[in-house]
């Protein structure tokens, strides 16, 4: 996208490293706040919607450093919230399992996702398009979220009356 607007293949390069080493410093950092803070939910919902929202801009403004530098911070900081949701629900003994499905999920996803992303957005010649689809499913991972939460309270409901009776 940078480059079709007439940035060299070296800087656009440049601008997607910048965007890498904020996600590594950023990531652990959300994790960190999530921690310290007890706000999980904040720092995952609020994560995803600047991150969604930073996707969305991305392709409309001409001022690509900051906002690729802002989908670098966003991006990372509600991936340690996000990772540790599962260890809510998933009982120790199947816990090692089932998060082996997951992330063979998670990276079959990571791995294809882009790719075919990728391939419809040159078929409709735009890059934009890549970045409205990418918009739209953070935001559907907020509404995710609000289900996988109300799903693990119900059962952790369940659990404590089970339990009780």
């Amino acid at each position: 996208m940078l480059v079709e607007r007439g940035w060299t293949f070296a800087a656009a390069s440049s601008v997607t490293s910048l965007v890498l080493w904020i996600v590594t410093l950023s990531l652990p950092g959300g994790g960190y706040l999530a921690d310290r803070t007890g706000q999980r939910g904040l720092i995952l919902v609020g994560g995803l919607f600047v991150f969604s929202a930073a996707m969305a801009l991305a392709p409309r403004t001409d001022a690509a450093l900051p906002v690729f530098a802002l989908l670098g911070i966003a991006s990372g900081l509600p991936c340690g919230a996000i990772m540790s949701l599962p260890t809510r629900i998933l009982s120790p003994a199947t816990r090692a399992a089932r998060m082996g499905i997951l992330l063979t999920v998670y990276y079959v996803i990571n791995v294809c996702g882009p790719w075919l992303i990728g391939r419809i957005a040159e078929l409709s010649g735009s890059p934009r398009f890549a970045f409205d689809v990418s918009a739209i499913a953070l935001c559907g991972a907020i509404v995710f979220w609000f289900i996988f939460r109300r799903l693990a309270n119900r059962s952790s409901i369940a659990e404590e009356a089970k339990a009780a009776g």
